[in-house]
């Protein structure tokens, strides 16, 4: 969220689409094309092969972190489904900033995200986007204005966040889940997210400077962090883990 930049809309549109809408699409062919081999393999029936199809189409199309029975039937796609948040949350944002006040429009438009999402949850987690354009923005002015690098080289303003994170940590943590838009300490939460983020690139620099060897590894996960999180929703989704886990049950190997 620190690393937007803004963009001509075409320009921006065609760069997110080939590196965020690319990777989802070819994933999710993955799964189908992956998981109806394993069906004919096994001698599935017909009915159980075409069914899979079905299934793995609308979740691809829907794109969607969490299951849903209400007001329809709605299949996870799986960990991919912030490729389509963050698709939307570019344009949002980038759509915003030409205004002059872009704060009215991204506020509203996050309410308006989260508001809706009680009732129902619309197809490619757009409403998901909507509200991390939030997150966005405010990265975006932190290090347009130059208050980021201030902000992190101020050792005493840098452990005061670290106090907050710790305590939020001892309170439990994880109380956001922008996958359903859920937020158990409201607007807070979008504080403590801003204070735990900027703790995690606090601790980034502090290695990028003085660990070289895992500096190194850091750096090889962060430019294929997408193609290994493709590679295991292909491998969640298609994989038989539960039937390994039963085998090595039998076989006396008993795992947590």
């Amino acid at each position: 969220w620190i690393f937007f930049k803004k963009a001509p809309w075409k320009k921006l549109l065609c760069s997110k689409s080939k590196h965020l809408l690319g990777p989802y699409i070819l994933t999710c062919l993955g799964v189908i094309l992956i998981s109806t081999f394993l069906l004919v393999y096994s001698s599935s029936s017909i009915n159980a092969i075409l069914r899979n199809i079905v299934n793995w189409v609308w979740s691809a199309f829907y794109g969607s972190g969490n299951s849903y029975n209400n007001p329809y039937w709605i299949k996870h796609i799986g960990a991919i489904w912030f490729l389509l948040a963050l698709f939307f949350s570019y344009i949002i944002l980038n759509l915003c900033l030409q205004s002059s006040k872009p704060e009215i429009y991204l506020i509203f438009l996050a309410w308006a995200g989260w508001y809706t999402s009680k009732f129902i949850w619309l197809p490619f987690s757009v409403q998901a986007g909507m509200t991390s354009a939030v997150f966005m923005y405010i990265g975006y002015t932190m290090r347009q204005t130059g208050k980021l690098e201030k902000l992190l080289n101020n050792q005493l303003m840098v452990a005061g966040l670290f106090v907050i994170w710790i305590f939020y940590l001892w309170c439990g943590g994880g109380r956001v889940w922008l996958v359903k838009n859920h937020f158990e300490w409201g607007i807070l939460e979008i504080f403590f997210t801003f204070c735990s983020s900027m703790c995690v690139l606090k601790i980034s620099l502090f290695i990028t400077k003085n660990t070289n060897i895992l500096k190194q590894m850091l750096e090889f996960l962060g430019k294929n962090t997408l193609y290994i999180l493709c590679f295991h929703l292909i491998e969640l989704n298609t994989f038989k883990w539960g039937a390994l886990y039963n085998l090595l049950q039998k076989k006396g190997l008993h795992l947590l």
